[in-house]
């Protein structure tokens, strides 16, 4: 019995690795023909992840890339409130700073526009180089990242959804992270991956998970 349950687990892993390989190959996270990537070997998975000696204390599993040295500029608008005062959870701080953490923190190992994308320093192939996907100003230009989502912070705002509506689109530890748009793996494969979105934004949909408009 023991026996059966062991193959039967094998099964069931390999059927996963390779229905997710299926899901990367040919969207923008296909590294596998990249020179910076060691086309030869044509693998896909190793531009993040290691099978041996990857990091265990970082927030995914094996993770292979060293963290970002790039200095990141503090998102700002007229209308951004998670940067006042009062919006943090405990409501003595705020819901942001200008550090991104979590997830947001390693997909910046490549989009920071400084890191070398080949996680061994070998190449010299950056973001920059293909600037059309680096992260402008670390992040100022874009929707601002590592956002703690609370009642504070609805409070204050006006114009957001409540916690409990947002949170499908929250981190485990209730931020909105770059994962709160994004899927790396392609898994739902929405608009063909094309954007490799977590859900669908027809009709702005995922927006307005967390945004009342």
């Amino acid at each position: 019995m023991r026996t059966t349950k062991s193959l039967l687990l094998t099964l069931a892993l390999a059927l996963f690795a390779t229905v997710a390989f299926a899901q990367i190959t040919g969207t923008l996270h296909d590294f596998s023909g990249a020179a910076w990537n060691d086309a030869s070997s044509g693998e896909i998975c190793n531009a993040c992840h290691s099978p041996h000696q990857g990091d265990v204390t970082a927030v995914v599993p094996l993770w292979s890339r060293a963290t970002t040295a790039g200095a990141f500029a503090a998102y700002t608008s007229p209308t951004f409130n998670a940067d006042d005062t009062g919006t943090d959870t405990d409501g003595t701080g705020a819901a942001y700073t200008a550090t991104p953490s979590g997830v947001s923190l390693l997909c910046l190992t490549c989009h920071d526009g400084v890191s070398k994308l080949d996680y061994t320093g070998v190449a010299t192939t950056t973001m920059t180089d293909i600037a059309a996907w680096a992260v402008r100003n670390g992040g100022a230009d874009e929707h601002p990242i590592s956002i703690d989502y609370n009642a504070n912070l609805i409070s204050a705002d006006g114009g957001l959804h409540t916690v409990a509506t947002a949170s499908e689109r929250l981190s485990a530890q209730g931020t909105v992270e770059c994962s709160s748009c994004h899927d790396v793996h392609n898994s739902a494969n929405i608009d063909g991956g094309s954007k490799l979105l977590a859900a669908s934004n027809a009709g702005s949909d995922m927006c307005l998970t967390c945004h009342i408009k």
